[in-house]
């Protein structure tokens, strides 16, 4: 449902089942990158990156989770962190 939602433009509906998922199945991956994503969608981009260390606290070295960080980390214009953090 939320990356239907997403297509169609309704990020924060998006945002919100993603985190609902989240409530649901605490450090569950697929829903933690949905959230980043929809975040870097809305140009939420600390946000985004607050969830993304949160996420990979709780599933340290999942690929989908370390390539949003980076892409967010570049996004913010950190390229010195993302080059670490895809290390």
């Amino acid at each position: 449902m939320a990356s239907l939602l997403a297509e169609v433009g309704d990020y924060e509906a998006a945002l919100q089942c993603f985190r609902d998922a989240l409530s649901l199945f605490p450090g569950h991956g697929p829903a933690a990158v949905g959230v980043g994503q929809i975040l870097l969608r809305m140009d939420r981009v600390g946000e985004a990156e607050e969830a993304c260390r949160d996420a990979l606290a709780a599933n340290p070295g999942d690929p989908d989770l370390l390539a949003l960080y980076g892409e967010t980390l570049l996004t913010a214009g950190r390229l010195d962190a993302a080059e670490a953090a895809l290390s």
